[in-house]
Formats: structure tokens, sequence, C-alpha cells
């Protein structure tokens, strides 16, 4: 009889582990997909502008753009560990 209840509670502890982990898989997706959308539009005008007005800008203005798609780089490498993270 005990025995018939622990199972019961393993299974029952089981699920809502299984619950838990695909919620947490389901936020980690859409916080990743929600990030990349404007970090891509950010990194995008920001290369175009480097691209096209680099030779416009003086020295302190390039730095500031590297600088802008460098830290793009960054944060998709981190939302890119965040989704890795989430699978373990």
């Amino acid at each position: 009889m005990m025995n018939k209840e622990l199972e019961k509670r393993v299974e029952q502890r089981t699920r809502q582990l299984q619950n838990i982990n695909e919620e947490l898989e389901d936020f980690v997706y859409s916080v990743s997909h929600d990030l990349r959308a404007p970090l891509r539009s950010v990194s995008g005008f920001a290369e175009i502008i480097n691209r096209r007005h680099k030779a416009c800008l003086n020295e302190e203005g390039q730095h500031y753009f590297e600088n802008i798609i460098k830290a793009g780089k960054q944060m998709g490498v981190l939302i890119d560990d965040l989704l890795k993270f989430s699978h373990l």
C-alpha cells in the first residue's frame, strides 16, 4: 500500500518537473526570439552605417560604431548560450 502511494507521488512529481521544464524551454525560446529581432535590426543598421558612412565619421564616431557592432555580436552569443543552457 505504501509502495503504491510512493509510486503515485513519484509519478506526480515527475509530471510536475516535466511541465516546469517544458515551460522553461518555451520561455527561453520566446525570450530568445524576442531579443533576436531587435538585435538583428540594430546590428544591421549599425553595419550599414559603418560600411557606407565610415569615411565621414571621425575617429571617435568610428570607434563608437565598432563598439556597437561588437556588442551586437556578443549579445548574439549570449542568446545562443541561453538556448544551449536551457537544453541542459
